[in-house]
């Protein structure tokens, strides 16, 4: 007598088992997720295109395959069966009635009434009896051993639904068929897409690198005004390298009289001859040293006949006693007020135990003047007078 659930379950026992078939579902369910999630995004990005129908036909895709393997009944029924299994594999074939019941009668699984039921033959055997939905016995396995037992426990999903289902399975295989049938829609409609927008493609990413980049470049400088506004006391990196590259123009005039400097820089004689001491490069340094520098340049406001930035009323804020300068401030501008409060910070500095080598740097509005370490780094703050 042939019973194809024996003939099946011999032929499948080398079939993944149910264990790792729920750790295979779960593990499906949580990149479905993340597909689907992509797929819609890149629908969103992509829906004036052409490949917008590339992006529909592939989340369909991924919604079949959802269908297809989120059931909740087959999670339930293989963790019946993961279990007796265990027992099985310790010797207790009794878990094996206790698996095919609650099979039989799980979310109606059992194919038009049809349920399996074990027993023991006269030997004391396994033997697996088929009944109709009126209880008549149909047919019955031959004996089964313990490998035959635990190969319809290692069954693949599929195998177990046909021979238990039949309706079920091809359910399934038709929701399979149209999943193929997607995909390969979606391969046809992914090679027209990029053949045809191939190069409006690349165009748009180059934009959008581009755009990228114009933006942090924007975010950067935005970040370098923030840091170095000349409100707060500092200057942007742009206009320190100008006041270095000055500071290098003037010290390479350093040691020279006006008179030489004139005749190293001056292409042509009185006369109107080529001058054969003209320096190019003493030229380019003379023009450079010549321009102010951004914040304090006391060497420019004197050759301009401008007072540097350490007197006040053209007489120097050292030779002030404490008293005088507050009282000039009352009367002064924001500059001159910022020039008193800079030295008499400077002077309590001076006071304090333990300052020695430290000194006053920049303002910066909210929190006063910055006290410098010896290496010039920022160390704490002193706080205006009116503060």
């Amino acid at each position: 007598m042939s019973n194809p659930l024996i003939a099946l379950g011999h032929a499948m026992r080398g079939a993944v088992p149910a264990a790792m078939e729920i750790d295979h579902q779960r593990e499906n369910q949580r990149r479905f997720d993340l597909q689907e999630s992509r797929a819609a995004e890149e629908l969103g990005m992509r829906k004036q295109s052409h490949g917008a129908q590339m992006a529909v036909a592939g989340l369909q895709r991924i919604k079949l395959q959802r269908e297809t393997d989120d059931d909740t009944a087959l999670r339930e029924h293989l963790t019946a069966w993961r279990d007796g299994r265990q027992k099985i594999q310790a010797g207790d074939f009794a878990a094996f009635e206790m698996a095919l019941s609650e099979y039989n009668t799980n979310q109606g699984w059992s194919a038009d009434g049809f349920t399996m039921k074990p027993r023991l033959d006269d030997n004391g055997r396994q033997v697996l009896d088929r009944y109709d939905a009126t209880g008549k016995l149909i047919d019955s396995s031959p004996p089964l051993t313990r490998g035959a037992v635990l190969g319809l426990f290692d069954m693949g999903m599929a195998g177990k639904m046909k021979w238990l289902n039949p309706k079920r399975y091809d359910e399934a295989a038709a929701r399979a068929a149209a999943l193929q049938a997607k995909d390969a829609e979606w391969e046809h409609k992914e090679k027209v897409a990029t053949g045809n927008n191939a190069t409006s493609l690349e165009v748009a990413r180059i934009s959008q690198s581009a755009a990228d980049r114009r933006h942090a470049g924007t975010l950067a400088l935005q970040r370098d005004r923030l840091e170095f506004d000349k409100a707060r006391g500092g200057l942007t990196l742009a206009q320190q390298r100008s006041n270095f590259e000055i500071d290098a123009a003037r010290e390479m005039l350093d040691g020279m009289s006006e008179d030489e400097v004139r005749r190293r820089t001056t292409p042509t004689t009185a006369t109107g001859r080529e001058n054969p001491d003209f320096d190019p490069a003493l030229a380019r340094a003379a023009k450079l040293a010549s321009r102010r520098r951004i914040g304090d340049d006391d060497w420019f406001d004197q050759r301009q006949g401008r007072p540097p930035s350490n007197t006040f009323a053209s007489k120097p804020l050292n030779q002030m006693t404490d008293a005088q300068l507050e009282q000039i401030g009352r009367q002064a501008g924001n500059e001159g007020r910022l020039k008193i409060d800079a030295e008499l910070a400077r002077r309590s500095l001076a006071g304090m135990k333990g300052a020695e080598g430290y000194s006053v740097g920049q303002y910066v509005e909210g929190k006063g003047f910055q006290v410098l370490d010896a290496s010039g780094r920022p160390v704490s703050w002193l706080r205006r007078r009116a503060q």
